[in-house]
């Protein structure tokens, strides 16, 4: 007896009576509605299927021939078509070729570091709006924040679509601090000494105010004006403060007034002291609207910074190309924090 009938005698009285009935085949269904069902729908509804793709046909032909599409511009000037200026709005780019190349606007985009978003949907209802707020996760605390917006601004300014050259008040403040000449602890402290040691009275009678003479009037007690000034002593205190005011303005110029330093690069530098040299840099540094550091009104904080940054895309009122542009900016600014 070979091997292959008696597997298939076993097969026959074991293995079948065990095993369970096979279920209808799982496209048993399918195969009816494609060789029952739709044949006599076709068949049978043959004159309505050919009504309607000749139908079609005819609109597509229509649409194609007239050029017939969805708004491409703002739909509601349909219900305002007596309004010559939004008429023309609507229009421009298709009438008038020279709109794009001659008065086409550029799209600025501004930058805004320290300030939470706002998220609404009503934005035309203002009861809906709420004030803007600090965003803490904001901070200029270091020279290493101030380098990383600096760099930021530089990727920024270099994108195709922007290529702004003129450089931001972050890297402005990086190459302003770096000509700052700052003393050394050492000799801060025994220029302090030398000019308290000055200021005291010579053996000549004069009155030495930070290596300038200034000779005493000797006048007894009487009060004499000259130049504005009252009294023998008054003219002693008027020199001192304009020396002193002379001495803080030069080193304010330097970036070392009371002992601050503002080069960073120098081994007295401290971050500390980067809030007072910023604001310092304010009264040296050209800053307007566009790019400005940005401080609370009320506690004069700094809670963020601003920037204004031109582009050369042309404004369009094609749907279609506002979104492109907005998905452009998306692309290069979206995600950023701040």
């Amino acid at each position: 007896m070979s091997f292959l009938p008696a597997v298939l005698i076993f097969q026959d009285r074991h293995l079948r009576r065990c095993a369970p009935t096979p279920r209808r085949h799982p496209f048993a269904f399918l195969n009816y509605l494609l060789k029952d069902v739709l044949p006599y729908v076709v068949v049978s509804g043959r004159f309505v299927w050919l009504t309607c793709l000749t139908a079609i046909f005819g609109v597509s032909c229509y649409i194609t021939a007239t050029g017939l599409h969805f708004p491409q511009y703002n739909p509601l000037q349909l219900f305002v078509s007596s309004n010559e200026h939004e008429w023309y709005d609507n229009n421009a780019e298709r009438q008038f070729e020279f709109v794009k190349n001659k008065i086409g606007l550029y799209i600025g985009v501004r930058l805004m570091w320290g300030l939470s978003e706002v998220h609404t949907t009503s934005v035309f209802r203002v009861d809906t709006l709420t004030n803007v707020a600090a965003d803490p996760a904001f901070h200029l605390q270091t020279i290493e924040d101030v380098q990383r917006l600096a760099d930021k601004l530089r990727q920024f300014r270099q994108l195709q679509f922007v290529q702004h050259g003129e450089k931001f008040w972050p890297e402005r403040f990086l190459e302003w601090s770096k000509t700052l000449q700052c003393r050394n602890a050492t000799a801060k402290q025994s220029g302090k000494a030398k000019d308290k040691a000055s200021n005291r009275n010579d053996s000549t009678g004069n009155l030495v105010v930070n290596g300038l003479g200034i000779e005493q009037l000797h006048g007894g007690t009487r009060n004499e004006n000259i130049s504005g000034v009252t009294g023998e002593n008054g003219v002693g205190r008027v020199a001192g403060k304009l020396v002193h005011r002379r001495k803080r303005v030069a080193d304010d110029m330097e970036g070392d007034r009371t002992g601050v330093c503002c080069n960073y690069l120098h081994e007295s530098y401290r971050d500390t002291e980067l809030d007072y040299c910023m604001r310092l840099s304010t009264v040296h540094l050209y800053t307007q609207y566009n790019d400005t550091l940005v401080f609370d009104n009320k506690t004069f904080d700094l809670v963020g910074y601003t920037a204004a940054l031109p582009t050369n895309i042309v404004f369009s009122y094609k749907f279609s190309n506002l979104s492109k542009i907005f998905k452009q900016l998306e692309d290069a600014f979206g995600g950023e924090p701040g």
